[in-house]
């Protein structure tokens, strides 16, 4: 009787450390996944963005925080809501999206290769903001010209998009240097000359004096 009570005993002694630790583990991913979602520049688009990006103060993770509050505030517009201002909105996103995955691939890169095309991400996301503000402001009545001048900011702007995509798959071009293998040696002016002087013989290749 004894040793049932014991064997009884240990068995709910494992099933309560096993529930807590379930428990602790669940609460653990619960935190994991609320802190991957308020790091989505768009919410349910996973980002490729680190959680750290969330508080620190890299211009690359300073810059997608950025990208986060507009697509924030382009959610709480009612100009974004429908008709013209849906299809902007998706656009406005679509290029959100496509920015943060820059920043991701410029946080990657090596520190000489950020500088320039950081300095054109930092212009693009500008111009998104603006676009952000330009429909926020936008009244009902004006609404259906206002968001025809913006969608053709938008527009442009998916040309320098496609440009900070070509920099980053060409980082040796980045800063408009060639690479080392590729400098360029001046050649020898002396070596190089046309003057039709024929070459001095090698010092051990004299000819040999003539007999007198």
């Amino acid at each position: 009787m004894t040793f049932a009570i014991l064997v009884l005993v240990a068995l709910v002694s494992v099933a309560v450390v096993g529930g807590l630790a379930w428990g602790t583990l669940r609460t653990v991913q619960r935190q994991r996944e609320r802190l991957a979602a308020s790091n989505e520049v768009v919410p349910g688009v996973p980002t490729s963005a680190p959680v750290a990006w969330a508080g620190s103060h890299d211009p690359e993770a300073r810059l997608h925080r950025r990208l986060r509050e507009a697509m924030t505030a382009l959610r709480s517009t009612t100009a974004a809501m429908d008709g013209a201002g849906l299809d902007l909105r998706v656009e406005l996103e679509q290029q959100a999206l496509a920015l943060d995955d820059a920043l991701v691939a410029v946080a990657a890169a090596s520190v000489a290769h950020r500088s320039q095309p950081l300095e054109r991400i930092t212009g693009a996301v500008e111009q998104l903001e603006q676009a952000v503000a330009d429909v926020a402001a936008t009244s009902a009545d004006a609404a259906a010209s206002r968001l025809e001048a913006v969608v053709a900011d938008v527009h442009r702007q998916q040309v320098t998009l496609e440009e900070i995509r070509a920099q980053l798959d060409a980082p040796s071009s980045l800063d408009g240097l060639a690479s080392p293998s590729e400098a360029a040696v001046d050649p020898d002016p002396a070596a190089s000359s046309d003057d039709g002087a024929s070459p001095s013989p090698p010092p051990g290749d004299a000819p040999p004096p003539s007999a007198h």
